[in-house]
């Protein structure tokens, strides 16, 4: 991918979505970018006329064509024309992580948004677009989280939860 991007030669891969929907794809791909512990491919995708961010890990089959690429003006390529993609509600949480996951308080949260308690333990309050990431991420602390507020994304974290034990017991 370093080097599609330094000769700006057009690559070709199968890319698996956060819904595990695969597609092919076309892209003239721009920069890669490091973010949240996982690398990024960040590129003008030619399948759907659009700046796209790709999940390297998600990433297969890729192919760099001998087809070089103009230098884009991403600002004039995005097509008027598109509807705009309404954005993904906000939803405040309030979580509590016990001590245990100390580690990832530290990698995972802006030091503004946690407060320490005496017990070890850590109050964080975000603002995320509420999705499933968000419910996997709160899942993936497992025994070690507890969801203060809202009520609704208590609710939905445990039957997600109940789904699980019920495919394991």
């Amino acid at each position: 991918m370093k080097t599609a991007i330094l000769e700006r030669r057009v690559t070709e891969f199968d890319y698996f979505n956060a819904s595990s929907e695969q597609s092919h794809r076309r892209a003239e791909p721009i920069q890669l970018w490091f973010k949240s512990k996982s690398w990024y491919l960040k590129a003008f995708c030619l399948t759907k006329n659009d700046l796209r961010t790709f999940k390297l890990t998600r990433i297969r089959n890729i192919m760099v064509s001998d087809e070089v690429f103009p230098v884009r003006d991403l600002l004039a390529s995005v097509t008027r024309n598109q509807p705009i993609k309404e954005p993904l509600p906000d939803v405040r949480l309030t979580l509590k992580i016990a001590a245990a996951c100390t580690y990832r308080v530290y990698d995972e949260f802006c030091q503004d948004d946690v407060t320490h308690n005496e017990d070890g333990s850590f109050i964080i309050k975000v603002t995320w677009p509420e999705d499933e990431w968000v419910y996997a991420t709160i899942l993936s602390y497992g025994k070690h989280i507890e969801v203060l507020e809202p009520e609704h994304i208590r609710k939905i974290c445990a039957e997600k939860a109940k789904i699980f034990l019920k495919k394991h017991i």
